[in-house]
């Protein structure tokens, strides 16, 4: 059982999330000559649509029984982003701080690795970050999903 507040209903899972940093180099120059440069920022447009896409299909096909109505079943939220340092310079770096939500079933380890492989591949399409890869650091927050079996002792709400 969940021990969060939950107005006295039954919690028998609970969701579990990854969290990471993603860093992505550009190469600043003064924004009056914009075109010379590598915007960090715009780097990350593709990678941010690429995850918006990976929510949706996880939505689709993930299925747990006491998640599969839900409309947040597993999303995916950037939660941070610094990039720049002056309205007048091309961004020479990004950060974001991400957490992909996970359900019952599915392993922490095994969504690291498919989280990376899908930003990888969208790095792998562009010349610039081709060379110069984003850099992946999972931190603090990597939760596993949790379930009691319905039929569990602790879930008989009529023993009192």
């Amino acid at each position: 059982m969940i021990s969060e507040p939950t107005r006295l209903a039954l919690v028998p899972a609970q969701a579990g999330s990854v969290v990471f940093r993603l860093k992505i180099t550009g190469s600043a120059v003064h924004a009056a000559v914009r075109h010379r440069g590598v915007s960090a920022f715009e780097k990350f447009v593709p990678i941010f649509e690429d995850l918006r896409s990976l929510e949706r299909e996880r939505k689709a096909t993930l299925s747990h029984p006491l998640f599969d109505g839900m409309e947040d079943k597993a999303p995916i939220n950037i939660g941070v982003v610094r990039s720049g340092n002056w309205a007048v310079t091309v961004p020479e770096s990004l950060e974001a701080d991400i957490r992909v939500g996970m359900i019952p079933g599915e392993e922490v380890e095994a969504l690291q690795s498919s989280v990376e492989e899908r930003i990888m591949a969208v790095a792998d399409r562009d010349p610039w970050l081709r060379e110069h890869p984003p850099e992946i650091e999972w931190f603090g927050g990597q939760t596993v999903p949790v379930e009691v079996p319905l039929d569990a002792p602790i879930c008989d709400t009529e023993s009192g």
